[in-house]
């Protein structure tokens, strides 16, 4: 395995654990871990961000959107 793998490996392991802990926001942790593979060079700073514009991102973001629309008018 190279370094890169060694490290996103790693960062995977630690934001499951994150993510299974609980205390911290899922999209507060999957930020930091982006902006950490980004400082140690692993995930190229011009592809870093391209993932947002990706036509499921947004659909995953409409249905969190609609979901907790749904959920503060009462119907869930």
């Amino acid at each position: 395995m190279s370094t890169d793998q060694i490290i996103l490996f790693s960062l995977f392991g630690a934001v499951f654990l994150f993510l299974l802990w609980g205390r911290w926001r899922y999209d507060i942790v999957a930020f930091i871990a982006l902006l950490i593979a980004l400082v140690l060079g692993v995930v190229p700073t011009e592809d870093a961000f391209s993932g947002f514009g990706h036509p499921a991102t947004i659909i995953v973001a409409l249905v969190l959107i609609v979901s907790r629309g749904l959920v503060n008018s009462g119907a869930i």
